[in-house]
């Protein structure tokens, strides 16, 4: 009886060692596995983050790479010298714009013909006005050290030409014009803000067409001052004309950016051109 207890102890023994080996292996299996399972995710997030790093890489090349080819398509910087010329040459034509609005008004209101004086008094400062802001922003463009500041003064800068093209135009117009002269007034302004904003737009890169508009006003005055559509008499004529002739001296200077200190000489030209032109518009009456 002893001896059958015994074998079946043993018998049960050896089943349920059985049952806990195959336990164990069926549990090791499931583990292995997981590992397996885990590790091979592991990899592959190893690969996407080193595809992410390289494609990080590679923008960021090409961005510096943009950025080069910019930089070099960019005209060459100023140096401190010629911002600082620059900018105290314009701050002085900043200050006689001052003066010229004074002057116009005054010289306006005493010399003006009683039918005209409200025109030409406020035609007279419309043209200091644009005069004055001309020249402020070209000293403030100058003045501020480079940064994002120094390029939204450029674009100023050059919108200011666009106003101070108004401010030529409105007083001839307006005062000594024969035909529709306000129509004609109004037109001319709504190109010259349609251009101002397209430059305020689209920047540097409209800078060529730019000076081209520039050029095709200045003829245009000429052209209606010595067809006689707008009567000048003769030392207003004299003025204006030096006037735009001194603008194409400074034209030349404006040009040739690339060469030092050549655009502080066109800033120098251009105030002399506005005196000159000044002249042109005090001697209307």
């Amino acid at each position: 009886m002893g001896d059958i207890t015994r074998r079946i102890t043993r018998k049960s023994l050896k089943a349920k060692r059985k049952a806990a080996i195959k336990t164990i292996k069926a549990q090791a299996k499931e583990k292995i596995h997981q590992i397996k399972v885990d590790y091979s995710m592991d990899a592959e997030k190893k690969k996407e983050k080193a595809a992410e790093r390289e494609h990080k890489r590679e923008l960021r090349a090409q961005k510096a790479n943009a950025r080069l080819s910019y930089n070099a398509r960019q005209p060459r910087p100023f140096t401190l010298g010629e911002d600082v010329l620059s900018s105290i040459a314009n701050g002085i034509g900043a200050g006689l714009s001052v003066s010229a609005i004074v002057l116009l008004v005054i010289r306006a209101y005493f010399y003006a013909p009683a039918a005209q004086k409200s025109t030409y008094i406020s035609t007279f400062a419309v043209f200091g006005s644009s005069l004055f802001v001309l020249h402020l922003m070209a000293t403030l463009y100058h003045a501020i050290s480079p940064s994002k500041a120094k390029k939204v003064f450029s674009i100023f800068n050059h919108c200011a030409i666009y106003l101070f093209i108004g401010g030529i135009f409105t007083p001839l117009m307006l005062a000594r014009m024969s035909g529709p002269a306000t129509t004609a007034c109004a037109v001319l302004w709504g190109i010259l803000v349609f251009l101002l904003v397209l430059y305020a737009v689209f920047g540097a890169r409209l800078h060529s067409f730019s000076v081209f508009t520039y050029i095709v006003f200045a003829a245009i005055i000429i052209g209606l001052a010595a067809s006689g559509t707008i009567a000048l008499n003769f030392s207003s004529k004299v003025f204006l004309f030096a006037g735009a002739a001194a603008y194409g001296i400074s034209l030349a200077f404006f040009m040739m950016r690339n060469f030092k200190w050549t655009h502080s000489i066109f800033h120098i030209f251009a105030i002399g051109a506005a005196v000159l032109v000044f002249f042109g518009i005090y001697n209307l009456i």
